[in-house]
């Protein structure tokens, strides 16, 4: 799936830096996947930059490939669950918060 992240990508970061510009400049990536039986899912973990003050604290954001683009489903956030995310599956919630934690060893 490695392959369709570098297809996908700057098509993904084209939406998701436009509407959240300080994933770019003060966040580092940490890892990104894709997801679904339609590789139509991507997800990707942050963390922010270096600051007095690092929490260490890792934000996850989910989009949704419809229509041939990349729409953006969560907000950059630290936990994403069926009750404050919209229209996600659970399979794909489950999946993210796996492989994205920071003790996965698959990706």
């Amino acid at each position: 799936m490695s392959s369709k992240i570098n297809e996908y990508r700057s098509d993904i970061s084209e939406v998701l830096f436009a509407k959240y510009p300080e994933l770019k400049s003060s966040f580092i990536l940490q890892k990104e996947i894709i997801l679904g039986n339609n590789a139509d899912w991507y997800a990707a973990s942050y963390q922010r930059g270096v600051i007095d003050r690092n929490s260490g604290d890792t934000y996850t954001v989910i989009l949704k490939k419809e229509n041939n683009k990349w729409a953006i489903k969560t907000k950059p956030q630290i936990i994403n669950t069926i009750y404050n995310t919209k229209d996600i599956p659970e399979d794909i919630l489950s999946e993210t918060a796996s492989r994205l934690s920071p003790f996965s060893t698959n990706s």
